[in-house]
């Protein structure tokens, strides 16, 4: 009887998913009764297609020395299995997205203020949460993008944050 149950909440929810991907207004009211993000919702056809690769580097800063510049986004190898479960898709979302988010207040909002922002703090927020050298003080953080037939350049630089 329970799995009964179970197998038709999977009927249905993948129904939903289906639905949603072709209906954008059926979509959008049940947007609004979905609190954990369950219903998603695929763009295969974008109307601004990516063309760049974006990446996120940190560099300590110790009493003697400032490290190289170090990916923080973590290096995942694509399988079959990332298709049906991904834990940490959530989080390479959410830094993708503040990564976004700080580009485009960062064209026209107060330098001064810019670090006071959530995209900005979130960032910090993970930066800070890695592993660092042994000693280290401070931190920064850099955005760079690579164009499919371009060099890697940096976009964005923040200012430097104490650890201690």
């Amino acid at each position: 009887m329970l799995s009964k149950i179970v197998l038709i909440i999977f009927i249905v929810w993948a129904a939903i998913s289906i639905i949603c991907q072709f209906k954008k207004n059926f979509l959008r009211i049940l947007r609004t009764y979905d609190f954990w993000g369950l219903i998603p919702s695929w763009t295969f056809f974008a109307p601004n297609p990516v063309n760049s690769d974006n990446f996120l580097y940190y560099r300590d800063f110790t009493l003697n020395k400032t490290t190289e510049w170090k990916k923080a986004n973590k290096e995942i190898k694509a399988s079959f299995i990332s298709l049906l479960w991904n834990p940490n898709r959530r989080e390479e979302k959410a830094i993708s997205d503040s990564m976004f988010q700080l580009l485009r207040l960062s064209d026209n909002f107060d330098k001064d203020r810019l670090h006071l922002t959530i995209s900005y703090l979130a960032i910090l927020n993970f930066i800070t949460a890695l592993k660092h050298e042994e000693n280290t003080i401070a931190t920064q953080f850099l955005f760079a993008t690579r164009k499919f037939d371009e060099f890697t350049k940096p976009i964005f630089v923040s200012n430097i944050h104490r650890l201690t």
